[in-house]
This record gives structure tokens, sequence and C-alpha cells, in this order.
């Protein structure tokens, strides 16, 4: 096989310019690639190599990452019936699997920035509003038909102190 000049390729590390072997940056299995014994150049056996592990390291990291956020996620039968806090409430809420997870953004609202509902049984849940001032305010019991109700409100706050607030409370 005859040295090429290298000018064009300049990316190509010295130490492989000035080896016996040369590999061109071209697509694996072409007649240029192949040393004079016909097998592949070690600066490309090299490149298929770490990109195999490359992939068999994200592959595993991936099934890791999957295994870990399945271990962490609650079903509703995992959801306990009394809580300590109220933020010790929203945050299992949140980390649960419910049949139900519906989200608004209150745009407009004066006073609320979004409120999720989160259902096990598709006919009562948790009511979760999340005020502009950071806090939230989680209630239990809530009816879907109230939810869907909620969402379509002219004032979400409005509806939220008429129709929900002191009426559906998460006792701790």
């Amino acid at each position: 096989m005859t040295k090429r000049p290298l000018s064009n390729f300049r990316h190509i590390p010295d130490a492989v310019r000035r080896s016996q072997r040369i590999v061109y940056p071209i697509q694996l299995g072409t007649s240029k690639e192949k040393t004079k014994r016909g097998g592949i150049g070690k600066f490309a056996f090299l490149v298929i190599a770490i990109k195999i592990i490359s992939m068999k390291k994200l592959f595993l990291f991936s099934c890791l990452l999957f295994f870990i956020t399945a271990i962490q996620a609650q079903t509703c039968k995992d959801l306990p019936t009394h809580f300590n806090s109220y933020n010790e409430a929203v945050s299992k809420v949140e980390k649960t699997t419910f049949k139900v997870k519906d989200k608004i953004t209150c745009y407009g609202s004066s006073w609320i920035s979004k409120a999720t509902y989160h259902s096990c049984d598709g006919d009562t849940g948790y009511f979760i509003l999340y005020a502009q001032n950071g806090n939230s305010y989680i209630h239990k019991g809530v009816p879907l038909s109230v939810w869907e109700k909620f969402k379509s409100a002219d004032s979400f706050g409005s509806y939220y102190s008429k129709y929900i607030k002191g009426k559906y409370q998460l006792k701790i």
C-alpha cells in the first residue's frame, strides 16, 4: 500500500500519520482502510472497539437508570394513609403512579401558578394547588368532576375558594 499525502487529514494524530499502516478517515469496510495484510488497520480497530464499549456502557447505564426509577416509583397501594406534614404528603403524592394524573398551568391567576390532580380510582383523588408565593395546598377526596370544573373555571381562585377550600381537607 502506498502512502498518500495527509495534508487533507490534519485532524489525524501525528503518530498515526507516521505509522506504516495508514488508516484514512472514511467509512469502515472500504478498500482504502485495509492494510497490506488485508485486515482492518490498528486505528480503525481502536475506533470500532471504543464505539462498541461506549454503546455497551450507555446501554448498561440506561438499564440502571430505569431500574432505579422503577424502584423509587410508588403505586397507589404503597401510598400511606397518614402523613407527618403537608410537605411530605405533596412529595409522596407527586412521586406516586396514579390511574389519573392531570395538571393545569393557571395563566392569568393572581395567586395560583398551577394545580395538579391525582386519582387512584378515577372517581376521587388528591388536588394540589401551587401558589405564586411558593406555598402548596393539598386536598384529599376531591371528585374528578370538581377537578374538571376547576380547569374550566373563569376564575381559578374563586372556584377554589368556593368549591374546594375547607371541603376536602387532608388531615395531618
